[in-house]
């Protein structure tokens, strides 16, 4: 059995949410664990947004990456694919941590660079 965790906004009517779906129907029988980086833009405000969307920095960037690193100390799972939407978003440092729990990293946006 596959265990996967996908990472991105997985708010309803998002693209985002929808490859996630897309992903479960292509692997079915996978564990898909998921986690919800919506949560940090919610609770930001106007400013912290803009710094993160701009600029890759500031409290909402931390806060991203805070969740991943709480997911990742409260389980010891290994995973076979961790997908990510918008990975800019990420530190290397959690990145790293991510690799080394994950046999397959797989960082996608449908923004163009």
């Amino acid at each position: 059995m596959v265990n996967a965790l996908y990472i991105g906004i997985d708010r309803q009517g998002t693209t985002s949410r929808n490859r996630r779906l897309t992903l479960e129907r292509l692997l079915p029988g996978a564990n898909w664990s998921s986690l919800d980086t919506a949560h940090p833009f919610d609770q930001s405000p106007r400013w912290a947004k803009s710094l993160a969307f701009r600029w890759k920095v500031g409290p909402t960037v931390s806060g991203i990456n805070q969740q991943v690193a709480n997911h990742l100390s409260s389980c010891d799972d290994r995973y076979d694919l961790v997908w990510i939407d918008k990975a800019v978003f990420l530190y290397p440092s959690t990145i790293h941590k991510l690799r080394r729990r994950g046999d397959r990293l797989v960082h996608y946006t449908p923004d163009t660079a």
